[in-house]
């Protein structure tokens, strides 16, 4: 397990540097998953991805977090967006 880092928070903000991916598949399907708010009922979609772990790149945080949401591994990522 990884020791606690301490996070300062700029103006009430705690920074949570991520990776995100826009996948694509061959008939130009976006993959998107979605989530419901508790409060209001409201339907939220988003990308996978997520927060990078210490000491990783961008890259290797897209991958990873791809490999854990979808078990998508033979990825080939293009340009940054």
């Amino acid at each position: 397990m990884r020791p606690a880092r301490k996070v300062e928070a700029v103006g009430g903000l705690v920074p949570r540097p991520s990776a995100r991916v826009v996948l694509i598949d061959d008939d130009d399907r976006l993959l998107l998953f979605s989530s419901r708010n508790q409060r209001d009922g409201t339907l939220r979609w988003y990308t996978p991805g997520g927060g990078l772990q210490p000491g990783e790149n961008h890259r290797d945080a897209a991958l990873r977090e791809l490999r854990e949401e979808t078990g998508l591994t033979d990825v080939a990522l293009g340009s940054e967006v």
